[in-house]
């Protein structure tokens, strides 16, 4: 079966003006089993894959707001009420239902 490194270096025309037509699509190039080129999906991801991602995001909004919980950080108690409840919710995000496909992400104070 071919490649798309093969194909690539029979068809360097071919290639490139589909690799555009791909990209502007969003999609990939791939090889089919007769050999031809043909767009593709981009492959989707792994649930543990979205869940690292997510967690990761949700670290960092975390990780932004901590100096919202220092004791001697200028805000108002009810600013820091606000950011306690924003955070809690950041760290419940992997207990939502249909996480890691279906999570949602609050709105920062």
């Amino acid at each position: 079966m071919k490649t798309l490194y093969q194909f690539s270096l029979e068809n360097p025309e071919l290639y490139a003006k589909k690799a555009v037509e791909a990209n502007e699509k969003g999609k990939t190039l791939a090889i089919d089993e007769q050999g031809n080129l043909q767009f593709a999906d981009f492959p989707g991801k792994s649930a543990e894959e979205l869940a690292v991602d997510i967690r990761q995001r949700r670290n960092l909004l975390l990780k932004e707001t901590d100096k919202y919980m220092l004791p001697d950080y200028p805000v108002t108690t009810e600013m820091k009420e606000k950011y306690a409840t924003y955070r809690q919710f950041l760290r419940d995000i992997p207990l939502q239902s249909g996480f890691p496909e279906h999570c949602e992400f609050p709105e920062e104070p």
